[in-house]
């Protein structure tokens, strides 16, 4: 049957035309649901890893090596491979001597090329988000802290123990934000700025 629809080139357009169709419909009518799922499972990751930023805050320990070591590896990372990405379409894209026949052939160098596209693009947006993530820990930790400073002079001794508290319990962004509203309440009754930090 295949055969016969081969060798007529009408009947080989409306079959394959028939199962694009079919194809197509069947993506069409499910992309909703593929749309809602992707979209909330992403922005599931995305909260998961924005609350797990503040969880790392909450001890108010700033890890600064871990911030300079990642971005080095970064930048590593990057320049290797670019470095790789850039010898292989070279060898791709060059004329071959009529002498070397062992080399591997062309479609199983660009497939390598591929490959490495595909895996460079995805991992170097990795390391940025943890980067970001990074930056952001230290931001909320080295703002804290001054924030702190800033307004102990007025408030009681009890008060600056709460704060404490209420931090060191954080594990979402509401709880951060509950801790900076009685903050931003203290400096606006005593006309205070907290500044924040420009150091990451």
């Amino acid at each position: 049957m295949f055969k016969k629809i081969e060798k007529s080139p009408k009947a080989s357009a409306i079959f394959y035309g028939a199962v694009s169709s079919i194809i197509a419909s069947a993506i069409l009518s499910g992309a909703p649901f593929l749309w809602d799922w992707l979209t909330a499972s992403t922005l599931g990751v995305l909260i998961d890893f924005v609350n797990g930023c503040y969880i790392r805050a909450a001890t108010l320990e700033a890890v600064n090596y871990s911030f300079f070591v990642l971005t080095a590896m970064f930048v590593v990372f990057v320049v290797l491979c670019f470095e790789i990405l850039g010898r292989i379409k070279k060898k791709i894209f060059e004329k071959e001597a009529e002498t070397e026949k062992k080399d591997l052939p062309l479609w199983m160098k660009k497939g390598v090329y591929i490959f490495f596209q595909t895996i460079t693009i995805p991992s170097i947006l990795y390391g940025l988000i943890q980067i970001s993530g990074e930056v952001i820990v230290l931001n909320t930790i080295t703002d804290f802290k001054q924030h702190m400073l800033i307004v102990t002079p007025y408030i009681e001794r009890e008060d600056k123990d709460m704060l404490l508290s209420q931090w060191s319990q954080i594990r979402t962004m509401e709880d951060y934000n509950k801790v900076y509203e009685r903050l931003i309440d203290v400096a606006n009754k005593n006309d205070l700025k907290l500044y924040k930090n420009r150091m990451y």
